[in-house]
């Protein structure tokens, strides 16, 4: 006999089975069960409201009446409709709905209902409440429920002495199961089949279990809300399928109002907006909670190409990352950079580049921003707690940041080494990343990272580990940044100007012969240059130095000067102490053994008018080396120092008029009174200067010198030393 006490438990029990299932064949069902639209399945065979309150009112067990979720998927975002509702999962829905979850009187002891197992206090929790018959033996989790077992669960859950008649080929009145048969389909809970059968013995699908429920419980999808897909949270099902109002009433959490036969939702996740910002255009897509962009936009509506997507950080804006929050998404454009070849890389005080150490962020940092055609501030996050105010790389952080090309959220970490994955970062959102069809197994998650890796090894800029990985947080060293960044801005070392570099620009841990000797001479050397299919051919070059202010002495001004690999024989300076210009060693041993000169000694002088030096070489022809370089001021305009070659004739003290005196003069062209001196002092042994001017032509032919450059010649050059004046 079924009793008021029993049919509430077994409608519960019945109601979290259909939240499962739902009928057993969906084509069979299509003409009973499926609604055409999802608008039509929100008023398609539902109970009358105030009927289905009544016998609520009426039961002891209590179900939940708001629109609460009732019916789960399965944790991997799917729903899988078409699957059979087992008995523990209905169970578990049942469980769910119920308005008080406290045990019953009954003692449960069902031999496969184990502790621990997901599906144990509710099955145990609904057995004593005697929604199951025996509370003992076994229960059979796993197995389907069938349409009888949910009718008879349904049944009990309408009030005692409920009649009601059907008429089904297969449930006949004197079978057992037709009382419970004809009250739930009067209700038009549940509905047989065209031809006139109920097929008791059939599974239910949970598509089926939560149209059934529904019904039961006077539910109903907004039409309006679900016909998007924006409140759908399974890739299992779509707008269109018989089910999928159901499902979305069973399974999104929602507070609803009822109009007549409609309902409508009044609170439930809504989509979240997208904001894409490029430039001044802002555009909004909606995006379903836990769902991501299937794509951004490439360029922008002026048609600028966009190289790379940042969040609010600067940090990547993936494609893979699910929207939990409504999101602005920040386009970054290419930058431009400077033509001029600058030096970009630091070097240390104490002049060495220590090649191998591993690169810090402040280093790669200073790097691109002394390479940026425009120093001007961007609008993106430029907060980092930890840079001070004159840190040396403050103004360069600050500055990239504000261009969206560095991630805030860590701070900038000034010490921390640059990784590979950093890099390749900045490459692309500098630029923008080429296509590939390489991809590498740690960055399958990280699609922006991807194409940038992927381009930066394409390109040769950083290297291929070749284990199909990119190791994007493995640290790179100086070495490999400085090559990397050449390749970059496509600055191409001009091999030849490297190999002649001397002590003024070379480093001692850098010999010619590492691997990296021309990327690092090329990144900290500034330059003039031409572009050849081969490389960059240097037309002078110089490295930036603090100022000397006056000059005192030669090698204060050679060791600051401007490298010029053209040889030439006519002053090229600007008449100004801002003029330092200078060869190599290797250029300048290169002319004199190119020219095949000789000398009666073992010294050779080469007196240069192009940049107003003295080079002094010891040795022999064809094997001439440099020992000393000398500035110097040759004949002004009108009293030029005349040219060709000639030798050392004569030592004297010095000239001596009532205007000036000069000293230790070391004389060259016979018969004439060519001479290198000192520049010009007092008359008559008068403390100061008359003339201190030096590295112009300013003379009246002769060779001034600083006094101990002079004094040099005078006692250290021997007479029948070849000078050349070129």
């Amino acid at each position: 006999m079924i009793t008021k006490r029993h049919i509430i438990p077994l409608l519960l029990c019945l109601l979290l089975l259909l939240s499962i299932p739902a009928f057993a064949s969906a084509e069979e069902v299509a003409a009973a069960e499926e609604p055409a639209t999802v608008e039509e399945s929100a008023v398609a065979e539902e109970p009358a409201a105030a009927e289905e309150s009544t016998a609520a009112d009426e039961t002891y067990v209590k179900l939940r009446q708001d629109h609460g979720v009732y019916l789960h998927g399965n944790g991997d975002g799917t729903f899988r409709p078409d699957a059979s509702l087992t008995r523990a999962e209905a169970s578990t829905i049942l469980y769910n709905l119920l308005a008080d979850q406290s045990l019953g009187s009954l003692t449960v002891e069902y031999e496969d209902v184990v502790d621990g197992t997901w599906f144990a206090t509710p099955i145990r929790t609904l057995a004593s409440l005697g929604l199951y018959g025996e509370p003992t033996g076994a229960f059979r989790p796993d197995e389907p429920m069938l349409r009888s077992e949910l009718v008879e669960l349904l049944a009990r859950t309408v009030p005692a002495g409920t009649e009601a008649t059907s008429a089904f080929s297969d449930v006949p009145p004197e079978d057992p199961l037709y009382p419970a048969v004809s009250i739930v389909t009067s209700r038009g809970w549940i509905v047989g089949y065209e031809d006139g059968t109920f097929r008791p013995s059939d599974s239910l699908t949970r598509a089926q279990a939560a149209t059934i429920f529904n019904r039961m419980l006077g539910r109903s999808a907004d039409p309006e809300v679900c016909s998007t897909d924006y409140v759908n949270c399974f890739t299992d099902i779509q707008v269109g399928q018989w089910f999928y109002g159901d499902i979305l009433e069973a399974a999104v959490e929602h507070s609803a109002q009822r109009e007549g036969d409609r309902e409508t939702w009044l609170d439930y996740p809504r989509p979240y907006t997208v904001r894409m910002h490029m430039g001044s255009q802002v555009t909004e897509v909606l995006v379903k909670r836990g769902g991501t962009l299937e794509s951004l936009p490439q360029q922008d509506a002026q048609g600028r190409a966009i190289t790379a997507w940042v969040t609010g950080t600067n940090a990547d804006a993936e494609l893979t990352a699910s929207i939990s929050a409504d999101t602005d998404y920040y386009a970054l454009f290419a930058q431009q950079f400077a033509s001029d070849h600058w030096q970009y890389a630091e070097f240390f005080s104490d002049g060495y580049f220590r090649p191998a150490w591993y690169a810090t962020r402040s280093f790669v940092c200073n790097m691109f921003y002394t390479q940026l055609a425009s120093k001007s501030r961007g609008s993106y996050s430029a907060d980092f707690s930890d840079v001070a105010d004159g840190a040396a790389y403050a103004e360069a952080a600050r500055t990239l940041a504000s261009l969206g090309l560095l991630d805030t959220a860590k701070g900038f970490r000034a010490d921390d080494y640059i990784t590979r994955g950093e890099l390749a970062s900045l490459f692309g959102r500098l630029k923008g990343a080429g296509s590939s069809t390489r991809s590498f197994s740690d960055l399958e998650t990280r699609p922006q990272l991807q194409r940038a890796a992927a381009w930066a090894v394409d390109q040769g800029w950083i290297e291929d580990v070749g284990d199909g990985a990119f190791h994007p947080n493995r640290p790179l060293t100086r070495a490999q940044v400085v090559v990397a960044v050449n390749g970059f801005l496509g600055r191409r070392p001009d091999t030849l100007s490297a190999s002649q570099m001397d002590s003024r620009f070379l480093f001692p841990d850098v010999p010619a012969d590492h691997p990296a000797f021309a990327d690092i001479m090329e990144a900290t050397v500034a330059h003039n240059y031409t572009m050849g299919t081969e490389g960059e051919s240097w037309s002078r070059y110089w490295r930036a130095r603090p100022s000397i202010g006056l000059w005192m002495n030669s090698d204060q001004v050679v060791n600051a000067s401007v490298i010029t690999n053209s040889v030439g024989y006519r002053y090229l300076g600007n008449w100004s102490y801002n003029y330092n210009m200078d060869y190599s060693a290797g250029r300048k041993e290169a002319f004199v053994n190119g020219q095949g000169y000789t000398s009666r000694t073992n010294y050779l002088v080469w007196v240069s008018i192009q940049n107003q030096k003295v080079y002094i070489f010891t040795g022999s022809k064809w094997n001439w080396k440099l020992y000393k370089t000398f500035v110097v001021a040759t004949g002004a305009p009108g009293h030029d120092t005349p040219v060709g070659v000639t030798t050392i004739y004569g030592h004297q003290t010095g000239f001596f008029t009532d205007h000036y005196s000069c000293y230790n003069a070391t004389l060259f062209y016979p018969v004439s009174d060519y001479a290198f001196h000192s520049r010009l002092h007092k008359p008559h042994g008068g403390e100061g200067w008359v003339d201190t001017t030096i590295g112009m032509p300013v003379s009246k032919g002769c060779i001034r010198m600083f006094d101990e450059d002079a004094v040099f010649m005078y006692k250290q050059i021997p007479l029948y030393t070849t000078v050349v004046i070129y």
